[in-house]
């Protein structure tokens, strides 16, 4: 029985029998969950974080498939391991062929997918693995070291080049998982070497690429050595990129640990600052995926969303790709997507969690250990998830609080043995509503019903007007985006959503930090609208405090002017102090050339072209920058035509 009530009418909706993997009828000890809609929380629930990985053994014929459940779900990126050269990938036709000297190249199946992902607005990111025909020492060692360096450089920058104009704009990772014995059959030395040549090579070939490295599987061993050498030599790492899965042998036996060591080493390296950290395979369950194993079952779908909660609350890691989306088949049924195309449940989790409006609203929840949740809204729908990891099943009684409209629909979706699991049921592999409930009133919404053990509940109220803020907002186009962490170890975060063009920046606990994000932009309307919206207490903690945007200008191929521009917002304070120092990782690398004093940072407009230097490219970078603004200080900054 499931109870939903709206002040002091209550509704029920009986279930015949109500059959949990088999088990006796429910009983469950009580679990009270209160969301506060009214409430701002940390850390928003953004989408950009969170992308996906397939094998190079998935066929260019899934993609055609499965292309459509993107939509559902809207991964920021898709991380490909491209297989080359390998007796077992998915390709027709090798991507690259012929000698070391005269390399050939047959681009249409990797075209197919760019264009294929591009067409869902879903970031490709190229992992340039293993040793192509042409490059390896005999027929079927992929493994080995390139017989000619300079040409394995020379190969990576001919695709860097072929891409340099897809939007999103797409990324590239030099090779996967060298410390690898299964992968690599070099030293650590060897890919130093290979990444120094695929470094220089796709950066000469594209300026804006985004390089990342080393994809490392588990040597702890490797990262200093790598970081060393990337900053002695001078090379670009936008991304450094890193798996795990449970049980895998890095010296930390957890994902936290991991995540803490790499963070520490990172920080050693002050250049590194704005290099982001990518964890670009990941799975919440150890490597053992055989057909009809327990990754295809519900469970997998609250260990999801429980990891998920735990990756936001670490804004320093920009980027997670689970693996994987689609099943490969072999020893490997991992993907979200069956081998034949059918959602599984940790499928519709992610898609809850895609559907789920971004800013973040407090959940509090009493009782026995194990329940857990997120809520957000952005106004016009609110979302409550929730899951069990208790080990028992639960009763629930949930209290929905100051919802943000009067009147709308409210229902509820289940992931467990009996809904929206194909690899519990193959009848129930679609994400559907159990209850339904139209134009109910939102004050006093309070539902209770069960949850079993490793289920998912999921409660929704909307106001039936269908505007999302998650819908797209072509401002204009992105060429990149630019994370900054001049200490990982802070909790401030700073996001921008290059889907939406919307920013948030927050100081989560911190007195004082930097919550910094940037994008590279292109194609600028005539004039911008900004809009901030303030979600917490704003202080002025020292001569260092700010909350504004900054726009740095190209010209003659490098940044020439930057403008920062700042101000009250609603009546608060204005943070900025004018002697203050102002440093920036990236632009012209110089304090302001102009400071602008906008009356009200709730809404302004900026004509970019009134701030232009002479030679204006048409490019720049704006920066969204919060920094020593006190605890809990929250900011979203969005702009449109």
């Amino acid at each position: 029985m499931t109870q939903f009530s709206v002040g002091r009418r209550l509704v029920r909706t009986f279930f015949a029998a109500l059959v949990l993997g088999g088990a006796a009828p429910l009983m469950a000890d009580s679990v009270a969950v209160a969301a506060d809609f009214a409430a701002p929380a940390d850390y928003p629930l953004v989408k950009d974080k969170f992308g996906v990985y397939n094998s190079g053994v998935v066929p260019v014929a899934h993609y055609r498939r499965d292309a459509p459940l993107l939509d559902e779900v809207r991964p920021e990126s898709l991380r490909i391991d491209l297989a080359w050269g390998t007796p077992w990938a998915g390709w027709a036709a090798p991507p690259v062929a012929g000698t070391a000297a005269d390399p050939q190249y047959h681009f249409g199946e990797m075209d197919e997918i760019a264009a294929l992902l591009s067409a869902h607005d879903v970031r490709p990111q190229w992992s340039y693995c293993y040793v192509p025909d042409p490059l390896q020492k005999r027929p079927g060692r992929y493994r080995d070291v390139p017989t000619d360096l300079p040409a394995w450089g020379h190969v990576l920058g001919v695709f860097a080049r072929r891409y340099r104009a897809s939007r999103p704009p797409l990324s590239h990772e030099i090779y996967n998982e060298p410390d690898n014995g299964d992968f690599f059959h070099g030293t650590e030395a060897d890919y130093l070497e290979m990444y120094r040549q695929g470094a220089r090579g796709i950066r000469a070939a594209d300026p804006d690429a985004a390089i990342g490295g080393p994809a490392l599987a588990f040597s702890d061993d490797w990262v200093d050595p790598f970081l060393d050498f990337v900053t002695r030599q001078r090379l670009p790492l936008d991304y450094f990129s890193f798996h795990f899965y449970p049980g895998v042998p890095y010296r930390e036996p957890d994902i936290a640990g991991v995540l803490t060591s790499l963070r520490d080493r990172l920080d050693r390296h002050p250049e590194l600052a704005a290099t982001a950290m990518h964890l670009d395979e990941y799975n919440s369950y150890p490597i053992d995926y055989p057909p009809g194993g327990r990754q295809d079952r519900f469970g997998l779908a609250s260990a999801l969303l429980h990891d998920y909660r735990y990756f936001l609350s670490q804004p320093y890691l920009t980027e997670v790709n689970w693996a994987q989306f689609m099943d490969t088949g072999g020893g490997n049924w991992s993907g979200m997507v069956s081998r034949d195309g059918h959602r599984k449940a940790v499928f519709n989790a992610y898609s809850l969690y895609a559907r789920m409006p971004v800013d973040r609203r407090r959940v509090s929840i009493t009782g026995p250990d194990g329940v857990e949740g997120l809520a957000s809204t952005d106004g016009h729908r609110a979302s409550l998830a929730l899951w069990n990891r208790s080990g028992q099943d639960r009763m629930l009684s949930v209290v929905l609080a100051h919802l943000p409209f009067a009147r709308g629909r409210f229902q509820v979706f289940r992931i467990d043995a009996a809904h929206a699991s194909w690899g519990d049921d193959p009848a129930q592999e679609r994400l559907s509503p159990v209850e339904a409930h139209a134009d109910v009133p939102t004050h006093d919404l309070a539902w209770s019903g069960p949850l079993p053990n490793e289920g998912v509940v999921f409660l929704e109220a909307n106001d039936e007007t269908g505007l999302s803020e998650l819908t797209p907002n072509p401002v204009a186009t992105v060429v990149r985006v630019l994370h900054y962490s001049p200490d990982r170890t802070k909790a401030c975060y700073a996001d921008f959503d290059r889907r939406t063009w919307i920013a948030r920046l927050g100081m989560a606990q911190e007195q004082q930090g930097t919550a910094a994000v940037g994008v590279v932009a292109a194609g600028l309307p005539p004039a911008l609208t900004v809009s901030t919206e303030m979600g917490g207490p704003l202080r002025r903690i020292d001569g260092d405090s700010l909350l504004g945007l900054r726009m740095d200008y190209e010209a003659d191929g490098a940044y020439v002017k930057g403008i920062l521009f700042h101000g009250p917002c609603q009546g608060g304070a204005d943070l900025y102090a004018p002697r203050r120092p102002s440093p920036m990782p990236w632009g012209t690398h110089r304090p302001p050339e102009r400071v602008v004093r906008v009356p009200d940072l709730a809404r302004f407009q900026i004509a970019p072209a009134d701030f232009a230097p002479r030679h204006w490219s048409g490019r720049v970078q704006i920066t969204f920058l919060m920094r020593n603004a006190g605890p809990h200080a929250r900011a979203k900054i969005s702009l449109s035509r």
